[in-house]
């Protein structure tokens, strides 16, 4: 690696996190979706994480440019953990061919595509490549912003920097944010059930392997739909769907369709996208569309809950 890749190939990482960093921090809660989207740990949910998070990638994008060499190299080889990380959370909704959209960069949601999972593999190599030349071999131990400000041929890289991060903040203020009003951000804090995607996005498959839109099967049948989520072995999910067989058969002003694991059951959740969006945690638990193919209420967990919820969309 030459002596100006080792330059340039930290500005932009640097650059990357800055954005992400700055954009999340004018865009409450855009972390916290993110991770509940990806399905990833609880504890990233939690509001004190949405807060730190986006500093800490503006401290790493610091650490990169202005820290000794050995600590840039601890720094980016850090950075390719987090970009291979997210390189795998992001490849699993896609080899499901889920329709999901996050906020991983910052900015406005977008869908999680190839070029998304390919962006991270290629972030995360260049990262572990420049770190181990940084480690190795490097002529001095200086730190990238030293390196350019002593080599006079490198004298317009720190105002294209400088110019790049004016321009991420100025789109990070300017950008349509997708904010949480307050209620949401205390509910998606706490763990309880928010759904972070539009429902038309929802996706299961069904018996014959094929994808089918909730949203839209309400809206064609035009009656109320209603998925309860159920899991093999689960005693209270056996007795929530013997009670609706006896109470609810043909001629139901809701329908019901079940979601697990199994030819047993109408539908099934592939990728996990849908219970991770919806917040779901126990079994059983119901999730209801209007006969318009919107939400007709937060996702009800247990059988007083699922039978309440019945009750109001029939």
């Amino acid at each position: 690696m030459s002596v100006t890749l080792a330059i340039w190939v930290p500005l932009w990482v640097s650059a990357v996190f800055v954005l992400s960093g700055v954009s999340k921090v004018f865009s409450p809660g855009a972390t916290a979706r993110s991770a509940l989207v990806l399905n990833l740990p609880l504890w990233t949910r939690s509001r004190l994480f949405d807060r730190v998070w986006p500093w800490l990638e503006v401290a790493l994008a610091a650490c990169i440019v202005f820290a000794p060499s050995l600590f840039a190299a601890a720094t980016l080889g850090i950075a390719a953990v987090l970009f291979a990380t997210f390189c795998l959370a992001t490849l699993r909704p896609l080899m499901a061919s889920a329709q999901v959209s996050c906020e991983c960069f910052g900015g406005t949601p977008h869908q999680i595509t190839a070029r998304t999972v390919t962006l991270n593999a290629v972030l995360a190599a260049i990262s572990l490549a420049c770190a181990t030349y940084l480690l190795l071999g490097a002529p001095d131990g200086g730190s990238v912003a030293l390196r350019v400000a002593l080599d006079p041929d490198n004298i317009a890289l720190p105002l294209i920097f400088l110019l790049g991060a004016t321009t991420v903040t100025w789109w990070a203020r300017t950008t349509p944010r997708r904010q949480l009003n307050e209620a949401s951000t205390q509910k998606l804090a706490s763990g309880e059930n928010v759904l972070v995607l539009s429902p038309e996005t929802l996706r299961l498959v069904t018996s014959d392997g094929d994808w089918i839109r909730p949203a839209r099967i309400a809206q064609a049948k035009r009656k109320p739909l209603l998925l309860i989520f159920v899991k093999e072995g689960c005693n209270a999910c056996e007795t929530l769907l013997h009670a609706l067989t006896a109470t609810h058969g043909r001629g139901s002003l809701v329908d019901i369709r079940t979601v697990g694991a199994g030819t047993s059951y109408d539908w099934e959740d592939v990728s996990g996208m849908v219970r991770a969006a919806s917040g779901i945690r126990s079994y059983p638990s119901a999730l209801a569309f209007d006969s318009t193919g919107r939400l007709a209420a937060p996702t009800a967990e247990g059988i007083d809950e699922i039978m309440k919820l019945i009750v109001t969309a029939s």
